[in-house]
C-alpha cells in the first residue's frame, strides 16, 4: 500500500504527516491521529510496513466516520474494521487497481 502525502475525505483535503516513534495524544501515546480541526492525519514511522498501513487505514476510517457520521466514533469498531479492510486490500489487490481502459464494470 502506498501511503500518500495527502488524501481527500468527503471533499476535505487532508495532509498526511509522519513523526518518529509514537507521540502523545492527551493521556495516552499513539501511533496515529486523525485531526479534523487541522485536516491532518499524523502517523508514527514506528513498526513494520504492514503495521503502518493498518494505522493509516485506522486514521482514514476515523476521517470517513467524522465526515459522514460525525458523533459515531467507536474506537473498538475502527480498530477491528481497519484490520479487516487491510486484509481485504492485501489479499485482493486486483480489485483496487486502476483500469487504464475505462471504468470497471461488474461481471453479469
Amino acid at each position: 500500500m502506498n501511503i500518500p502525502d495527502k488524501v481527500k475525505i468527503g471533499g476535505y483535503n487532508y495532509k498526511v504527516e509522519h513523526r518518529d516513534g509514537p507521540f502523545p495524544n492527551g493521556t495516552s501515546v499513539v501511533d496515529g491521529l486523525h485531526d479534523a480541526t487541522n485536516n491532518t492525519i499524523t502517523l508514527s514511522d514506528e513498526g513494520e510496513k504492514p503495521y503502518q498501513d493498518t494505522v493509516f487505514l485506522h486514521e482514514l476510517i476515523h476521517g470517513i466516520i467524522y465526515v459522514y457520521c460525525a458523533d459515531k466514533q467507536d474506537e473498538d469498531f475502527v480498530e477491528q474494521f481497519s484490520k479487516g479492510l487491510y486484509q481485504v486490500i492485501t489479499d485482493n489487490p486486483e480489485i483496487f487497481e486502476r483500469m487504464s481502459k475505462g471504468p470497471v464494470r461488474p461481471n453479469n
